[in-house]
């Protein structure tokens, strides 16, 4: 199973760019981080200041950076989890920002272990499965676009034994 799954991402590597870097998740998701050009990266690195409230110039490379269409028609919204800032459980601060002129505005930001991407759309953006790992519990939050930003809508709490509830969505809003 392991050499399988190795022989796999070998092969996907070949497929993306050298700027991109695959990273797996705790459920074995994996993405390439999407290369930006150097004036996304300019225009990124203030909105990953602002948002985290640390001004440091090499910000950037604490994070890995994916574009994702989230709307039907656009610009892709950046994508950006810390590779570093990482809590307990591999949660890390994930960020989504969504260009308006000549900014990035940050329309999500929250903590996850492992993000998804729904089919299902609010106010023409997919939804977002965010993963929080808790020791032996995952809090496992939805989170939909309302017009402006992402807000949580709901919250379920699940045990490695399986069991599984709804927990209010205030508790996940991290």
């Amino acid at each position: 199973m392991m050499r399988r799954f190795t022989i796999a991402a070998l092969a996907m590597s070949g497929l993306f760019a050298v700027a991109q870097v695959l990273t797996v998740s705790p459920d074995a998701h994996v993405r390439a981080s999407t290369g930006l050009t150097k004036s996304e990266q300019a225009r990124l690195l203030p909105a990953l200041q602002s948002a985290t409230g640390d001004d440091r110039p090499d910000l950037l490379n604490s994070f890995r950076a994916y574009k994702e269409s989230l709307a039907k028609t656009g610009t892709p919204a950046i994508i950006a989890i810390s590779a570093k800032d990482c809590g307990v459980h591999s949660n890390c601060p994930f960020l989504v920002l969504l260009q308006h002129g000549s900014a990035d505005v940050l329309i999500l930001n929250s903590v996850a272990g492992d993000w998804n991407l729904k089919d299902t759309r609010h106010h023409g953006f997919r939804d977002i499965i965010l993963t929080n790992y808790q020791g032996i519990r995952q809090l496992v939050s939805t989170w939909l676009y309302d017009g402006q930003s992402y807000r949580v809508s709901a919250c379920m709490d699940r045990t490695s034994d399986g069991a599984q509830h709804e927990t209010p969505a205030v508790q996940c809003g991290f």
